[in-house]
């Protein structure tokens, strides 16, 4: 999956995870320079158990830093039942 990421963002930079990946806060501001747009990818199963909501959550303040932050949301599942209001999100597609 990484590998057609890369090759269809082409020279957008694209981070890897493993799952369960808890980076400190310092190397978050890092991997944004300043003035960059930020364009984030949810890709898997919409269930409620990954998270969605805390995405939700921390796009929506994200969008008050970074007015130009994108985000779309790619699996199978009902996105509002797994985050009410995200899909209403300004940036969210």
């Amino acid at each position: 999956v990484a590998g057609r990421a890369e090759a269809e963002l082409g020279s957008l930079p694209v981070a890897r995870l493993p799952l369960g990946a808890h980076l400190p806060a310092s190397s978050l501001h890092a991997a944004a320079p300043t003035g960059t747009a930020g364009d984030f990818l949810f890709f898997g199963r919409v269930r409620a158990y990954k998270g969605l909501d805390l995405l939700r959550d921390a796009f929506r303040l994200l969008r008050e830093r970074r007015p130009e932050a994108r985000l779309r949301v790619v699996g199978e599942g009902d996105i509002e039942a797994a985050a009410p209001g995200l899909s209403a999100l300004d940036g969210v597609r």
